[in-house]
């Protein structure tokens, strides 16, 4: 049986990354279901491997949020620090063209919303929607309620602090002739509008432990083979309802030129990646400069049959590492190279 869907992504999410977080994502929003978000996102207690230092883990960190991140189109003003406790400091926009495929590793993955097409316009809608599975045996109920209720009691104190000291503020900016919201809220006038909301690290453990507690709700999830009835104590703790959590954009607009912006930042790209050195030194990179004038030192004392053996052995041997040259420098490809490739 699965517990809130949301709640479950959420959870997945902090013990993948080794780290909690806390984020305010700022989008801005076209018609067509493109847009640009930028990012200040801080990632608390960030695991260093052995060997690294908080540098290292930052750029590893910042790396994989630039290159395995989905539905990117490029980036712009990327920046990063790092802090006290080893926390990573995150700045960027992220350009995207389909708002239902964009994903900023690490970042966005929690609490998502879907774009879907109305008569007028679109809907903004956060994913509460109920998961099907295999209806439960009424012999066995009491014996899996109770194994459940029992797991989450031994199981929420791992998660309690990384969940509670976790916070994502997203703000949709909206250019169009209305938006209506329902458990969200509004702010703009005169066709500019702003959408926004929060996840609060302890009001959403709040609502995990009072939905997850629920011996009710639990019993009847299993019975029924769904996550409805965990979903609604969820949204009622967390909401004070459980209505939809939604925006309604009628007549939208052109909120910003896409085209343009976007042209701009894959040019500057390469140039703003090779200044955040992500990339670790390739080994070999160092020019070395050949031996010269050895074979050459006794020439007057050898004969003109040994001077050309010579010369073709020195020939074939520079050959050879023009040749050896030429295949490590296409292995060597540098990542900044590739990435040139992946944004002009």
């Amino acid at each position: 049986m699965k517990k809130y869907i949301i709640a479950i992504a959420l959870l997945t999410g902090m013990m993948a990354g080794a780290c909690n977080l806390r984020s305010n994502e700022n989008y801005v929003l076209n018609p067509d279901g493109g847009g640009k978000i930028s990012l200040k996102t801080t990632f608390l207690y960030v695991k260093i491997r052995s060997g690294e230092t908080l540098d290292d883990a930052a750029k590893r960190v910042v790396k994989s949020i630039l290159t395995s991140s989905t539905g990117v189109d490029t980036w712009k003003n990327v920046k990063y620090s790092t802090g006290k406790d080893n926390s990573v400091n995150f700045e960027g926009t992220a350009y995207f063209t389909d708002f239902n495929t964009v994903v900023i590793n690490n970042i966005t993955l929690y609490f998502k919303f879907k774009r879907e097409e109305t008569k007028n316009g679109y809907r903004l809608v956060f994913r509460t929607e109920e998961k099907k599975s295999t209806e439960g045996d009424p012999e066995k109920v009491d014996e899996v309620v109770n194994k459940k209720l029992t797991d989450w009691g031994k199981q929420k104190g791992m998660f309690q602090k990384p969940i509670e000291i976790s916070r994502i503020e997203r703000t949709y900016n909206i250019k169009a002739k209305s938006v209506k919201v329902s458990n969200m809220k509004l702010s703009g006038k005169k066709g500019k509008y702003s959408v926004n909301i929060v996840f609060d690290g302890p009001k959403i453990f709040e609502a995990m432990d009072i939905s997850s507690s629920n011996e009710s709700a639990v019993r009847k999830n299993y019975l029924d083979g769904t996550n409805k009835y965990t979903n609604e104590v969820f949204m009622e703790t967390l909401f004070g309802n459980t209505k939809p959590v939604t925006a309604d954009v009628s007549g939208a607009e052109i909120a910003f030129n896409y085209a343009k912006e976007v042209a701009a930042a894959k040019k500057a790209y390469p140039a703003m990646y090779a200044k955040l050195n992500l990339e670790p030194a390739t080994e070999g990179e160092t020019d070395t400069k050949e031996d010269e004038g050895d074979d050459d030192a006794d020439d007057d004392k050898v004969d003109t049959d040994t001077k050309k053996k010579k010369g073709d052995k020195k020939g074939d041997k520079k050959s050879d590492k023009k040749k050896d040259k030429k295949k490590k420098d296409k292995k060597k490809e540098s990542s900044i190279d590739r990435i040139k490739k992946n944004f002009q």
